[in-house]
């Protein structure tokens, strides 16, 4: 596949996702914008904690007297 060809297919995919932003009633808009939200919330807890998780295991690597070696 040549670059034109591929560019021609990206500024399609392009126009036609702008279309559907486009055509987009209130209340979809609406749903899309809580549906993020809800992700959003449901996702930041477990991202810390995954964080905190990942902090603890390397605070165990490099403490000499925890290691399993």
């Amino acid at each position: 596949m040549k670059i034109y060809e591929l560019n021609e297919k990206v500024s399609q995919l392009a126009e036609t996702t702008k279309e559907w932003f486009l055509n987009l009633e209130v209340w979809q808009a609406w749903l899309l914008v809580v549906g993020i939200v809800i992700a959003f919330i449901l996702f930041f807890p477990l991202m810390k904690v995954t964080k905190i998780a990942i902090i603890i295991n390397t605070k165990s690597i490099f403490n000499p007297r925890t290691t399993n070696f």
